[in-house]
């Protein structure tokens, strides 16, 4: 379908440049301009083959939209002129098949054309020759030779040649980049007027590139280019706005310039606009207006707006959102977006809107890394670290993580543990401090905690204890819930510091509520003991049973024993039992100890079992709990889950704590095995030692 193009825009694009010189319009033109002849004249004198009356007439049918003669009788005479080797002619013909303007775009036609005005030097032709040999636009791209038609069409006198091949030597396109010359070419015609020279004249007092960094000339040239209403220079007008960027921010005035770059089709004016409802930045927040802005600028293929949609519809968490979020990631993708591929490997790791499949999530990652998205780099990392969803490649991770460290202080921390626990790697306590400095600099509350250890402990740095406690503190105000119950604990036991029962009791509270079990742990033990507080068991139950549901271990084993006791709560052996067993999953030794007697002696509401009390006792027993072997070590002499076996009996007793029970029970298992029993039981202990002592 032909694109229709109103008078003004045409009229613009002649005065602009189709002309043989650079200030002069061409005589055709100029009589169309201030010739009042009517059209009726026109025609009398193109029915002569007047080439320039033809042209006229063909540019008074385009242009005057009251008129219902056809664009093909228009596009027929201004044919005629052109080829009769009316130079203006052919320059306007291929400008209309370059773009598309009234005649359905055909690039062969346009080089055609073009190539013929060159018979003639056309600067224009030139410069619209550059265009295309740098866009690709019926000829491989060639910027080599752009820039070559740049200069020819400036040498001719077509002063827009020169901007054109400024912005190569800015780029570095098909010349060696020169931000100098490339100033040089640039600023004259920024000073003269011409709206894509001073959008690149911004850009590079934006970046420093061939002049002095200077934000706000930069935003003066944005706003002389989008005075002339140039969609880059509106929208970076709007972007210099938003951003307090060589001007006072004003997110009313971002707003009404990206708004005049949207109107003009500029994409990324769509999702600038998009992300301004979306953050409230001026206005209220308002995701369905983001979400019409966004789609605006997805119907226009563009790759943020893509992005940026994709992102407000997985805020929503629903199956069709996520499968819709999928696709338009997966096109932002195809669009070079890097930040998209990053998202859509997160939707493949959770199996959002897709199948889950890490391993296409790795790749995203890489192909985002590989383009230095960070996040991509840790992501990458953090799955080859945890072996979550890879096998586990310490090496790889490391590689990762350094690639990330350079804009990354989580990075730098990771690989602080990696060197400080020996992952994959010796242990190296100096490379690990350092890095833990890095990320502490930049207030990395979990660097800042592991460097406060590395000076309590001496570890890559000398020992200082008042360095180790600041650093605890430090990461603890900045939300680091491990500090936080480090710095109470500290306080609670008087240590680097007076016992300060109050404080302890802050931090710990600090570091509850971000859900520690420990700190829950820690805070029911002072209520039950009564410090920095009136002993409150009924409180003590309550932060013990917080601790327990968040699986703590001892908490759940405490728990019991006050459900058990009826201490703080009402008694109830169902429920200390429940804990109790929920603590023995969790692998806590002493309950697994307790469920053991309570099976062996009927304790508590339950049956006499001895099956059941032997495999608890057994799992706490092998797991190196000591207060087990008693007990297990009697079931070898009882006889009953297991068969009867003395020797092994005393070697499991004899290895238990001390105490006068168990050493009248090996008096009495002398007497029963002899001498020689004993001394087979007492190999039997020993070697059974050694297998439960760790390494």
């Amino acid at each position: 379908m032909h694109r229709p193009v109103s008078m003004i825009p045409l009229l613009l694009l002649l005065i602009a440049g189709i002309a043989t010189a650079a200030d002069d319009l061409p005589p055709a033109l100029d009589s169309f301009l201030h010739d009042d002849k009517s059209r009726k004249q026109l025609e009398t004198i193109a029915d002569t083959g007047e080439p320039s009356a033809r042209f006229e007439l063909a540019f008074r049918y385009l242009s005057d939209q009251s008129d219902a003669t056809s664009v093909e009788d228009a596009i027929n005479l201004m044919n005629l002129a052109a080829a009769a080797g009316y130079v203006p002619a052919q320059e306007l013909l291929g400008t209309l098949y370059q773009t598309g303007w009234y005649v359905q775009a055909d690039f062969q036609q346009a080089l055609d054309w073009f190539e013929e005005a060159m018979f003639d030097d056309s600067a224009y032709a030139s410069y619209r020759l550059g265009i295309m040999y740098e866009r690709g636009e019926g000829v491989a791209a060639d910027p080599v030779i752009a820039a070559e038609y740049y200069e020819l069409a400036a040498n001719l006198g077509f002063r827009y040649g020169n901007a054109a091949l400024g912005y190569l030597y800015l780029k570095g396109l098909g010349v060696t980049q020169n931000f100098d010359l490339a100033f040089d070419l640039i600023e004259p015609e920024a000073e003269y007027g011409y709206d894509r020279a001073q959008v690149n004249l911004a850009f590079m007092y934006a970046k420093g590139y061939g002049v002095e960094k200077n934000p706000a000339t930069s935003f003066h040239w944005y706003m002389q280019a989008a005075r002339q209403g140039n969609s880059s220079g509106q929208y970076s007008v709007g972007y210099a706005y938003e951003h307090g960027s060589g001007t006072e921010q004003s997110y009313q005035e971002a707003l009404h310039w990206y708004q005049l770059a949207a109107e003009s089709g500029l994409v990324d004016a769509f999702n600038a606009i998009g992300q301004i409802y979306r953050h409230g930045r001026g206005v209220e927040i308002d995701l369905e207006e983001a979400e019409i802005w966004y789609r605006g600028g997805v119907d226009l293929d563009g790759r943020f707006a893509m992005s940026n949609l994709a992102s407000l519809l997985m805020m929503r968490q629903t199956e069709m959102d996520d499968r819709e979020a999928v696709t338009l990631l997966t096109d932002s993708v195809r669009l070079g977006h890097v930040p998209a591929a990053r998202k859509l490997g997160i939707m493949y790791a959770n199996g959002r809107g897709t199948e889950q499949d890490v391993l296409i999530a790795m790749q995203l990652w890489r192909i985002a890394s590989d383009n230095g998205d960070i996040p991509s780099m840790t992501y990458v990392a953090d799955h080859y670290y945890h072996g979550d969803g890879v096998e586990r490649d310490y090496k790889q991770a490391r590689i990762y993580y350094e690639r990330a460290a350079k804009g990354s202080s989580y990075a730098q921390r990771q690989l602080g543990m990696i060197y400080a626990y020996g992952a994959g790697t010796d242990i190296d306590h100096d490379v690990a401090t350092a890095y833990f400095e890095k990320a502490a600099a930049s207030d990395e509350a979990v660097a800042q905690y592991y460097l406060g250890m590395a000076y309590l402990h001496g570890l890559g740095v000398e020992r200082d204890r008042n360095a180790a406690f600041n650093w605890f503190v430090t990461s603890a105000e900045n939300d680091f819930r491990d500090a936080q119950r480090q710095v109470g604990l500290l306080y609670y036991h008087g240590e680097m510091v007076a016992t300060d029962y109050r404080k302890a009791a802050m931090w710990l509270e600090r570091a509850a509520i971000q859900g520690s079990p420990g700190a829950y742990l820690d805070l029911g033990s002072m209520y039950s003991k009564g410090l920095g507080f009136e002993p409150d068991q009924e409180k003590a139950a309550e932060y013990y049973e917080r601790a327990a549901e968040l699986g703590d271990g001892l908490a759940q084993f405490m728990t019991a024993g006050m459900y058990l006791r009826g201490e703080g709560v009402q008694q109830s052996d169902d429920i200390a039992i429940d804990w109790f067993k929920r603590a023995s999953e969790n692998g806590y030794g002493d309950a697994q100890v307790t469920l053991g007697i309570m099976y062996f002696t009927g304790q508590a509401g339950l049956p006499r079992d001895l099956d059941k009390s032997f495999q608890y006792l057994e799992q706490a027993a092998m797991s190196g709990n000591e207060n087990a072997r008693y007990m297990f070590g009697l079931h070898f002499a009882v006889g009953e889950a297991v068969p009867k076996d003395m020797e092994l009996s005393y070697a499991w007793v004899s290895i238990a704590p001390d105490s006068s029970i168990r050493d009248d029970h090996l008096q009495d298992m002398r007497e029963a095995i002899g001498p020689d029993g004993v001394q087979r039981a007492e190999e039997t202990a020993r070697r059974l030692l050694a297998d439960l002592t760790p390494n």
